[in-house]
């Protein structure tokens, strides 16, 4: 995020006053988000499924197409490699 809006503030004028998805890029399933942070915080703890409510988001994909584009946004770190940097640093931190 912070590469995003670096880049928004060199960005051309025609740029400015638009909205822009920044993520990775690609489709993040919450039980795989899940997992992987169990696995980064070293715990086996199994979800609790439960039903269905209304609202519930069911299918999301961040399209940064727009921020390519505009912005030249080209992110360099999956979800699973920041959430390991960052879960690393705060075991060796805090």
């Amino acid at each position: 995020m912070i590469e995003a809006n670096l880049k928004a503030c060199l960005a051309p004028h025609e740029a400015a006053g638009e909205v822009y998805n920044i993520a990775y890029g690609g489709r993040e399933y919450l039980l795989d988000i899940y997992y992987g942070l169990t696995e980064a915080l070293g715990i086996t703890v199994e979800p609790i499924f439960g039903p269905d409510r209304a609202g519930d988001i069911k299918h999301s994909n961040a399209d940064i197409g727009k921020a390519r584009e505009k912005l030249g946004y080209d992110p360099d770190w999956s979800f699973e490699r920041g959430i390991k940097a960052a879960i690393a640093w705060y075991k060796e931190n805090l």
